[in-house]
């Protein structure tokens, strides 16, 4: 019985590794990872200057413009036929990103408070879900890719 459960769980891992284990998500990874450094060094940098509330607004959204452009042309390569298509794109984007800061709003203060977690492992949990959701709203519904028939 333990062997069998064992070697489940070693397929269901090898399974999850495949799917995740190539260039376009190594390259969301890396990307992603220049996406929260480009964030923390101009909140630095605005701060110098600014409130740190308004600071952290401004990262966050040249942060968001930075991320929307390098999943767009280096991650998953899409391509629009014309400006309708770019503002749907670019309008999922902005609602993907909205769900899934959504989800780490709730997320943190859910294992905090109601499962008992401690905060900064709370906020890394959720960080790592809201990398994988990203990842997934952004493949399957924001940068899709668009047959023949949809580009009419």
């Amino acid at each position: 019985m333990k062997k069998r459960f064992t070697r489940h769980l070693l397929r269901w891992k090898d399974k999850i590794w495949s799917k995740i284990h190539n260039k376009e998500f190594m390259m969301y990874v890396l990307l992603g990872a220049t996406t929260t450094i480009l964030n923390l060094f101009s909140y630095d940098v605005l701060c110098i200057v600014l409130d740190y509330w308004i600071a952290n607004i401004i990262a966050g959204i040249f942060s968001k413009v930075y991320s929307y452009f390098t999943n767009k042309f280096f991650v998953f390569k899409s391509r629009c036929a014309n400006v309708g298509e770019l503002l749907k794109e670019l309008g999922m984007y902005i609602v993907t990103t909205g769900i899934s800061g959504t989800i780490d709003l709730v997320g943190v203060p859910f294992l905090v408070g109601g499962l008992a977690f401690d905060k900064k492992i709370a906020k890394y949990i959720m960080a790592v879900v809201v990398i994988i959701v990203n990842y997934i709203l952004r493949k399957k519904i924001v940068f899709r890719k668009k047959t023949e028939n949809h580009r009419s």
